[in-house]
């Protein structure tokens, strides 16, 4: 439960409409809500539009007369209603202020508040209403809403009862003056020997927008900053022309796309940053920073403690240990990381992700008996997308790769639509153990009807590459020519290139006038990749035009030095990191300038075969 207090020092700024449409925003996110009317003075929340019942329901009044007579905490069940919110995940109460009666103004005007907290247990009895609504509801929220200025009531709303207060002004000199003194207060909870460090949040409220030529606006705006100590607002509500406030409307369930809903439901997220039993707020937060752990928005000092105060809260929440881990691994805390991984095993995690952050973290400590324990379990995982299965794929290459054309044959692997085994097969083109279950996926894509036609020609230029890394010309060859359906002159400048390599491999020359051919379609169409000028400077070198390759591999040094990036280079016949196609180049330079030197591919692949 965590209580909130909207205050404002001077009426007219929106609190109470502002907490009406905070509560029903949190209803709407499925959020168990009280709001409670603590405006005594000049109770309302029982005006907007929100259902309740046709018997007028007792309040806060009350309440504590009935204290007062008894002696005794009442029954706080008694004061409260449901509203039921429709289409709404959440629930909602109200506590009013008082029964509505002529006889109110003079009940509340009879409570001495001074004496009720002096001589006659007061603190305590609001200890137990926070109590019995935890006890009753088991709020996510509860809203109050206080009454302005410096009061005895104030007190209680703004110091005693809430995690967080929300202090809503006009940004002119009285309502700067005023907050001074309450904010001072406010702050001060944490020097008692209570030790309450009660959450701020500073809202800038009905804000006209007009042009501030003359910097009325932002010099008042720096002035609060300075008094109040604070470097940002948490929101500014803007003044909203519209007739519908005379109806009390609330604007984020009945006009939910207005500007001024939006407003609100920017405030509502402030809010519930500061709950760290916010489940969806902590998911969110750590999703935020789990890949931006240096990131200046939240202080190293104050992150550490947030870091600890997730772990004390939620050590109970497979997720929340998930996400967690993810951001400690980020910030290199490995060991750390993997007990809250072990953590959420115990609970039951069992999800394609938490496989893979656990058996990485496994890897990273040398358990490679655990490691690929977890990858296979990933890989069974009913969860798994392409992404994960892609992970798992290069993890094993890693750890174990003679295992890695299980794969192909995991549940995992077998859900993914032909888009994602592409994509799993693209990841797999980056070495010569690898590119063999890259063929084999390859193969069969090519080969199923319902593949879209796009698709299909990528996967069988891919089917290709990984035919040529291999050493395989002569079925490269087959493929390209559509087993001799298709004459050189009918190819394209990508099969004719890889045509005129698979050629080189097998007959150890290069062919000049596949060579030739893949110059004049480049006139037609020139290459404008990296691995396009780079196919290019080996055709023009092979038709004896030094200078035009050496142009041709400048534009694609250039390109890989100026955006680095992985890039599939037809030198090897893989996919290389920026520092070994860059290596491909310097060999390509070498055989330009007059070295007798075989493309890569070509000598790795006749190595692999003595060995083998």
């Amino acid at each position: 439960m965590h209580i909130v207090t909207f205050y404002s020092f001077k009426g007219g700024t929106g609190r109470s409409m502002a907490l009406v449409n905070v509560a029903v925003e949190m209803v709407k996110s499925g959020l168990r809500v009280l709001v409670v009317d603590f405006d005594l003075e000049a109770p309302g929340l029982d005006t907007f539009n929100l259902p309740r019942p046709q018997k007028n329901t007792r309040g806060i009044v009350d309440f504590v007369l009935e204290y007062l007579e008894t002696g005794q905490s009442p029954d706080v069940s008694e004061f409260i209603y449901k509203s039921p919110i429709l289409n709404a995940d959440g629930q909602l109460w109200v506590l009013p202020a008082g029964s509505p009666s002529d006889e109110y103004d003079s009940r509340f005007k009879s409570i001495n508040w001074r004496d009720l907290y002096e001589n006659k247990g007061g603190y305590l009895l609001f200890e137990d209403v926070k109590a019995q609504w935890e006890q009753l509801l088991q709020p996510d929220y509860v809203l109050i809403d206080s009454r302005t200025g410096h009061t005895d009531i104030g007190g209680i709303c703004t110091r005693q009862l809430p995690d967080t207060v929300v202090l809503f002004f006009f940004p002119n000199e009285q309502n700067r003056r005023g907050l001074e003194t309450v904010v001072r207060q406010i702050r001060g909870e944490s020097l008692t020997n209570r030790k309450k460090n009660i959450n701020l949040h500073f809202v800038m409220s009905n804000v006209p927008e007009l042009d501030d030529e003359e910097d009325f606006l932002a010099n008042s705006e720096t002035r609060m900053k300075e008094s109040l100590k604070v470097e940002n607002f948490s929101a500014v509500i803007h003044h909203y022309q519209s007739l519908a406030l005379l109806t009390q409307a609330i604007f984020t369930l009945d006009r939910p796309r207005t500007k001024l809903a939006e407003e609100y439901r920017l405030l509502t997220r402030a809010i519930r940053r500061d709950n760290l039993e916010d489940r969806e707020v902590i998911l969110e937060f750590l999703d935020e920073m789990a890949p931006h752990a240096r990131s200046q928005q939240v202080l190293a000092g104050d992150l550490e403690q947030r870091i600890q105060d997730i772990v004390a809260k939620h050590s109970d929440d497979a997720e929340i240990l998930i996400r967690l881990a993810i951001l400690l691994r980020r910030q290199r805390r490995f060991d750390e990381a993997l007990v809250l991984l072990e953590q959420a095993g115990e609970l039951g995690a069992g999800s394609a992700e938490f496989y893979l952050a656990r058996a990485e973290l496994y890897g990273l400590k040398d358990n490679l008996t655990e490691a690929l324990s977890d990858i296979r379990k990933l890989l069974n995982a009913n969860d798994a997308t392409y992404l994960e299965v892609s992970a798992a794929a290069r993890l094993l290459l890693q750890r174990d790769p003679a295992s890695l054309i299980e794969i192909i044959h995991t549940p995992a692997f077998n859900r993914l639509d032909v888009v994602g085994q592409y994509y799993v097969s693209s990841e797999l083109l980056g070495s010569r153990e690898s590119i063999r279950v890259a063929a084999n996926i390859l193969s069969k894509l090519v080969d199923r009807s319902e593949i879209d036609p796009k698709l299909k020609g990528q996967a069988s230029t891919d089917f290709v590459l990984s035919l040529m890394g291999q050493g395989k010309y002569a079925t490269a060859i087959g493929v390209i020519s559509q087993n001799e359906r298709r004459s050189v002159s009918d190819l394209d400048i990508t099969d004719s290139f890889n045509y005129a390599m698979a050629q080189w491999g097998l007959t150890q020359k290069p062919p000049l006038e596949l060579f030739r051919r893949v110059v004049e379609l480049d006139q037609q169409a020139s290459a404008k990749t990296a691995n396009g000028h780079q196919c290019l400077s080996i055709a023009l070198w092979a038709v004896n035009k030094p200078d035009e390759a050496l142009s041709r591999l400048g534009e694609a040094w250039q390109q890989i030095a100026t955006r680095p990036k992985s890039e599939f280079s037809g030198w090897s016949y893989l996919r290389l990191p920026p520092d070994r196609f860059l290596a491909d180049l310097n060999e390509i330079q070498q055989l330009i300038e007059g070295k007798a030197i075989e493309p890569r591919f070509i000598r790795e692949n006749r190595a692999l075969q003595t060995e083998e």
